[in-house]
């Protein structure tokens, strides 16, 4: 197994027939086994290195202990496992364990207990509690999930008949007792409202529920540690409403959080919507982005850096600059962002213009028409006079 594991650094490319050669006694049929025996192997080093770091290893640790002592006949270190896995779940809000915690206790309690009424009555009300937390988690972050599937794709609502779909996709997060919600339902449903509101471009609203999201984790500090991601999502999220808003103050804070995040492309994002809002062309910035840029996959987040990116060398007079942005944009094939891929799409007719290359812009109106059309977008503003981008358009 070693051997697996040792060969392929040796190679300048991968050759399965060089390894199986590599291998004694080893045939080349052996080798996807031989993989994925390696790769459980793997896994289970790193779960057992990191069980002290991560809270759900520990937690599902716990979960395994009092059913190994249950199925021994251990019944009562079973039950004394069961009670510290709540409480520490609890702690963290971590409500599906306690639920499977109370599960087992339930058929402990049926198996080997008295049934006693108020021991009955206790577990059912936790139960019932547990049930009650997971159901609206599931329904927010249904909700939160089409919503933000509806936004990755289109942007913002052009037409009444969408802003109607999204309001029927919202509708079960409006009527419900907030009091009750713990953290995971709280966060979900903060999600939902963040994007419905960036969707149906309401900015106040918008910059108000991103603000509530990141206002959360202040409420809830032991669970920051073990959510980095969605407090970061949550804050560049405030960083784009801030600059909806030319909120100058919260766009510097949100800059500083985000320097911490392990996401680069949250920090990017949130520094060039500092300079777009300062009007700030800063040089050093844009080349890091190119760097950045040339390491990404995911084709939604370089049209988002590229749209940004080029905003600003615009405003800033840097055409060419600007242009190469425009192209790594315009070379990605992505149904995502359709909203972003059009008004990339002006932002090129612009730059040509500004530049002067007058005999482009006819077959880029063109080409922008055609895209228009084959993705059956509802932008009338593109066969308006003076068209002008503005900053916080777009997110």
């Amino acid at each position: 197994m070693l051997a697996v594991y040792r060969a392929p650094n040796t190679m300048e490319q991968y050759d399965e027939q060089k390894l199986a050669n590599k291998l004694k006694n080893t045939n080349i049929r052996q080798l996807p086994n031989l993989k994925v025996s390696l790769y459980k192997l793997l896994l289970d080093s790193l779960r057992v290195s990191q069980k002290e770091e991560k809270l759900e290893l520990q937690l599902h640790q716990l979960m395994d202990h009092a059913k190994i002592l249950y199925d021994r006949g251990f019944v009562d270190p079973a039950l004394k496992i069961l009670k510290c896995l709540k409480l520490f779940a609890l702690n963290y809000h971590q409500v599906s364990f306690a639920f499977q915690a109370v599960v087992m206790e339930k058929k402990i309690e049926l198996i080997h207990g008295g049934c006693e009424e108020e021991k009955i009555h206790c577990l059912n009300r936790e139960m019932q509690h547990y049930n009650q937390q997971l159901s609206l988690i599931a329904q927010f972050s249904n909700v939160s999930m089409l919503l933000y599937g509806w936004h990755k794709k289109y942007g913002v609502v052009k037409k009444d008949e969408d802003q109607e779909q999204l309001q029927k996709i919202f509708e079960p997060c409006l009527n419900f007792n907030e009091s009750i919600l713990s953290f995971y339902p709280q966060l979900y449903w903060l999600q939902a409202s963040t994007y419905f509101y960036l969707a149906i471009n309401d900015s106040e609203l918008f910059f108000k529920q991103a603000k509530s999201w990141v206002d959360l984790f202040s409420r809830y500090p032991q669970v920051k540690e073990i959510e980095r991601m969605q407090y970061f999502r949550g804050l560049a999220y405030l960083n784009e409403a801030s600059l909806k808003l030319k909120d100058a103050v919260t766009i510097k804070y949100t800059v500083n959080k985000l320097q911490d995040s392990s996401d680069v492309f949250y920090y990017f994002l949130a520094r060039l919507n500092r300079c777009i809002l300062e009007n700030d062309l800063d040089n050093t910035l844009l080349l890091q982005t190119k760097e950045v840029l040339n390491k990404m996959t995911n084709p939604e987040r370089i049209l988002i850096l590229c749209y940004k990116a080029t905003l600003l060398c615009i405003e800033s007079n840097q055409y060419s600059l600007g242009l190469d942005f425009i192209n790594a944009a315009m070379s990605q094939k992505s149904s995502s962002r359709l909203d972003l891929q059009y008004h990339i799409r002006l932002l090129n007719i612009e730059a040509h213009k500004r530049i002067g290359n007058d005999e482009l812009i006819e077959y880029l109106e063109l080409s922008t028409r055609r895209f228009i059309q084959h993705h059956q977008l509802n932008y009338d503003e593109f066969d308006q006079p003076g068209c002008k981008l503005s900053p916080g358009e777009i997110c």
